[in-house]
């Protein structure tokens, strides 16, 4: 669960069976809010699938998502900057937990070619935070 699940199967085939399918073909879905800092599901919302979705995240892109997605949007952040933004929103303690991850998920992209496949690349870093 959490982080260490980010990339299995299991959560695979659980947003494909309980987020994308249902946004396909119209259907209200549950979903299931995950607290990082508690490392468990807290709460459950009934989503509205008459709306646009924007699905994000590092395995948001992977080739078993694709049939589900109409556009997939590739934001190019390096290790640094995004290490920096997540110890910023949750905290110092969980550093070394994502010095891992990152590692997995450049592993992820490589495998899954997540950027090759994108419609739109984009530099996820605005000019203003580089000065």
């Amino acid at each position: 669960m959490g982080w260490q699940d980010a990339f299995s199967a299991r959560l695979t085939a659980s947003t494909i069976n309980n987020i994308l399918r249902p946004i396909n073909t119209s259907i209200d879905f549950k979903y299931d809010l995950h607290d990082w800092h508690k490392n468990l599901f807290t709460k459950s919302e009934v989503i509205k699938s008459n709306q646009i979705f924007i699905i994000e995240g590092v395995s948001s892109g992977q080739s078993q998502f694709r049939p589900y997605i109409s556009k997939l949007i590739w934001l190019d952040v390096s290790d640094e900057i995004g290490l920096t933004r997540v110890l910023a929103r949750d905290g110092i303690e969980i550093k070394e937990q994502m010095l891992s991850f990152q590692l997995a998920q450049r592993e992820h992209f490589a495998s899954e070619l997540t950027e090759n496949a994108a419609d739109y690349r984009y530099e996820g870093v605005p000019k203003t935070l580089l000065s």
